[in-house]
């Protein structure tokens, strides 16, 4: 274990590749936080020797989220099977009509609608030709099948935004990732007695919990909250270059269609 000046907010990390520790030169003035560093530092350390789960951090999360990883909950796939599941419910007992709806959804276009005034709900530029196919083809299925055809819009949108908004972002990946649960828990039990020990369960995580792949190092730090953060590099401090990953920005919504007929619009001047 070696002290060094390292950026701001971090205190300190581990080195898989070099087995080593590096804690912050400004840690020697807080003995309590300097404890704290050491000890979740070198659980990581144990994690490694041991072949135990190991701990992540934010940009490794943001790049496993960018490579497709499902990043929802326990109770968020489950709601998202139940939705499914409902969905297939429907394809089974009225296949034709779930079909004929797939079908109105692929011709969805691209383009945008014509433009209306507000006020006055004055068409003012035409929809283009692709809309008024789409808008024709959607009118005679509400005609044969009723508010089914509007139902089916909310399943789908429901299903599709449970894919795409549900699930954590890379600081709750990393808050959530086994290594890090016990490298935490690990120096929170050392303010314990002896018997508090004996009687305090360690933190086994949740149905929650992920685990990620070993990586190169792991450096600690605080976010503004005065909660610890890691920070995965080259090197564990960051001397090899790297810094923290930016969580994902949410991608735009997509809404269901609103219920309107030919002649009203979506957009506005």
């Amino acid at each position: 274990m070696t002290f060094h000046t390292l950026e701001d907010g971090q205190n300190g990390g581990y080195s898989r590749k070099f087995d080593s520790i590096e804690l912050s030169r400004d840690l020697k003035n807080r003995p309590e936080a300097l404890l704290n560093s050491l000890i979740h530092e070198a659980q990581h350390a144990i994690q490694n020797r041991e072949g135990f789960a190991s701990g992540a951090n934010p940009a490794y999360w943001n790049r496993r989220m960018e490579n497709g990883f499902d990043s929802r909950t326990a109770e968020e796939r489950r709601e998202g099977a139940r939705l499914q599941e409902q969905y297939e419910q429907i394809r089974e007992s009225d296949p034709q009509f779930v079909a004929a709806m797939e079908e109105l959804n692929a011709m969805a276009p691209k383009v945008p609608r014509g433009k209306i005034d507000l006020n006055t709900w004055e068409q003012i530029v035409p929809d283009p030709p692709e809309w008024v196919r789409y808008d024709e083809r959607r009118d005679q299925l509400e005609e044969q099948y009723g508010d089914r055809v509007w139902d089916w819009y909310s399943l789908r949108d429901s299903i599709d935004r449970n894919a795409r908004n549900g699930g954590r972002m890379p600081t709750d990946l990393y808050r959530d990732t086994a290594g890090e649960i016990e490298a935490r828990d690990t120096a929170k039990r050392r303010e314990l007695t002896a018997q508090e020990r004996r009687e305090t369960s360690p933190d086994y995580g949740s149905e929650d919990t992920v685990f990620a792949d070993s990586g190169d190092g792991y450096a600690i730090g605080k976010t503004t909250d005065n909660k610890p953060f890691v920070e995965v590099t080259g090197h564990p401090c960051g001397r090899a270059g790297g810094r923290l990953g930016e969580d994902r920005q949410g991608e735009p919504e997509e809404k269901v269609p609103q219920r309107h007929h030919r002649g009203e619009q979506r957009n506005s001047d």
